[in-house]
């Protein structure tokens, strides 16, 4: 069996939509198997020696079909049996980024673009002063003094 992959180097590894990678590699993997078949945590097997010095090099994996996602690998295993075993878990943030900066929502706490209306315990607000300014309807003019216009218990 072969498996397509995108090996890459990631120096972000903390929880983020953006990702820095460098490309190591980018091809089949002739004799590489899936050892456990799952979505989230794929075990991947390999018996070639060459791609055993790669996946030491690398952190992060795209997997292809029928995977279709971005995933981060363990440290790899040599087994007696003469195959390396790389454990993998799957990178949601990064596999289903274009989706979710294209959704409609209201972020209950971002670091950069907050809601004072929305309840966040761990940002503090002090309520301000409410200032609205209107076009009054009249002309005042210097020829008549000067004028302070205040309205005192709401609207």
């Amino acid at each position: 069996m072969s498996i397509n992959c995108k090996l890459y180097k990631n120096t972000r590894t903390n929880p983020h939509l953006s990702r820095v990678l460098t490309t190591i590699a980018d091809y089949d993997i002739p004799g590489a198997n899936i050892e456990t078949l799952s979505l989230t945590d794929p075990v991947i097997t390999v018996k070639n020696s060459d791609y055993i010095n790669i996946f030491g090099q690398v952190n992060y994996m795209y997997l292809g079909a029928p995977f279709n996602r971005y995933y981060f690998l363990g440290s790899p295993e040599s087994g007696a049996d003469g195959v390396t075993r790389i454990p993998c878990h799957v990178d949601v943030l990064y596999t289903y980024k274009n989706i979710i900066l294209a959704s409609q929502c209201i972020a209950k706490r971002s670091s950069s673009n907050f809601n004072i209306a929305l309840n966040d315990d761990m940002v503090q607000f002090e309520r301000g002063y409410i200032y609205n300014f209107s076009k009054f309807p009249y002309t005042f003019t210097p020829e008549n003094g000067d004028y302070i216009l205040q309205v005192a218990g709401g609207s």
